[in-house]
């Protein structure tokens, strides 16, 4: 069969077309392969190629999801199941097709005995069995998507439940629970992030553990005023408090863990999440809604684009992108351009913004992120590096238009 004249390292779909139909990313270092089989499936489905692991990779950290993986088990310098393996990791439930030079390959055999591959085919054998193979697995997604679909219908109800409670017990929160509910829609429209429908849900419940706080805590988390070292821990606990709650709803344990692995984001310890998207807008819209308390769009914005600066991964860039173009879109004026330095405390001028949450040993927090320094917080800070409770070098951020 004559391969097709395709674009082997691009999709052959627009993004947009990739949501309505099946999905497939084929990866293969043989040119020739890889256009007869994408010359095979384009006609049928939404298909992007890559010619090496890295490529498949950026592909799915970039575009958007797949449905099917088709992959080489043997990719130069990478096992093609250590690839589906890695890919898997970030689309939990993307159906995997090996294509083998061994048809009874042992570790192959076992990989679908585990569950990682649903088919593996011999590279010499008929393409027919790739299109009946394909069909398999489009309908499994289909599949999948269905029950997705039912089951966010029935907990819809139970997650409205839940925020009409946080809302009537805590009344002051409520108008941040409402923009926190707008910024996560609007990402996930934004973004088709894998299980939109459980970010969603997971955006109207993030603060549910805020419930169990005791209510002098909450009162002054409401109004943004300074806790103390014991109250802050009281508050800090509600990630854990959320998941405990959900978890004792097995069809929301999902969203739980969802919840809390968006603050342990916060605390440094980027968990392994089933959901490359979730926790991340979790997290930024959380920021985005205290920083908007605090501080006009455009200072928050400029803090946003810091927190997704140069160093974060492409998932938070693109997420921190997408909503200070929002934030934006509702304000006038530019998103300033940030220069980030280090500087010594005893060289920080009234005016310095800073860019990350400064903190004492036991970690409390001193400033907000991106409230502007003066002369009185300085000589705090100089106080409590006396006191060595702070470090010596600084992370501050400079806003200059554009």
């Amino acid at each position: 069969m004559k391969p097709s004249a395709i674009s082997l390292t691009e999709t052959v779909s627009t993004p947009e077309a990739m949501m309505d139909k099946t999905s497939i990313l084929i990866v293969d270092d043989s040119p020739s392969s890889l256009a007869l089989m994408a010359g095979m499936l384009e006609d049928g489905y939404c298909v992007a190629t890559a010619l090496s692991a890295e490529e498949a990779k950026r592909q799915v950290d970039e575009g958007p999801r797949f449905d099917i993986l088709i992959c080489d088990l043997m990719l130069g310098a990478q096992n093609g199941l250590d690839l589906a393996a890695d890919i898997q990791g970030l689309i939990p439930h993307i159906a995997t097709i090996l294509v083998t030079g061994n048809a009874s390959l042992e570790s192959a055999q076992a990989a679908i005995r585990q569950g990682k591959v649903h088919r593996y085919l011999n590279k010499g054998g008929e393409l027919s069995e790739l299109l009946y193979a394909v069909e398999d697995c489009a309908l499994l997604a289909q599949r999948q998507k269905i029950e997705a679909e039912v089951l966010e219908r029935t907990l819809t109800g139970f997650v409205a439940v839940l925020f009409e409670t946080l809302t009537s017990q805590l009344p002051n929160l409520k108008p941040k629970c409402l923009r926190l509910q707008e910024l996560v829609n609007h990402l996930v429209d934004e973004l088709k992030p894998e299980k939109p429908w459980q970010i969603r849900l997971a955006g109207s419940l993030l603060w549910i553990g805020f419930l169990k706080v005791p209510h002098g805590v909450m009162d002054k988390v409401s109004v943004c005023e300074q806790l103390s070292d014991e109250e802050w821990h009281l508050f800090n606990c509600h990630a854990h408090y959320a998941r405990e709650m959900l978890r004792k709803m097995p069809q929301l344990a999902a969203i739980g863990d969802m919840v809390e692995s968006a603050f342990q984001l916060a605390g440094g310890k980027d968990k392994n999440s089933c959901d490359r998207y979730g926790p991340h807008i979790l997290k930024f819209c959380h920021d985005a809604v205290w920083l908007m308390e605090k501080m006009p769009p455009q200072d928050a914005a400029t803090i946003l684009m810091a927190s997704g600066g140069e160093e974060g991964s492409p998932i938070k860039r693109q997420i921190a992108r997408c909503l200070v173009d929002h934030l934006m879109g509702q304000s006038s004026g530019m998103v300033s351009n940030i220069v980030r330095l280090k500087r010594r405390v005893s060289l920080l001028l009234p005016g310095d913004r800073l860019a990350v949450d400064l903190k004492t040993l036991r970690g409390q927090l001193l400033l907000p992120k991106g409230q502007a320094l003066t002369c009185s917080t300085i000589d705090h800070l100089k106080s409590l590096l006396i006191q060595e409770r702070i470090e010596d070098n600084i992370e501050i951020l400079r806003k200059s238009v554009v």
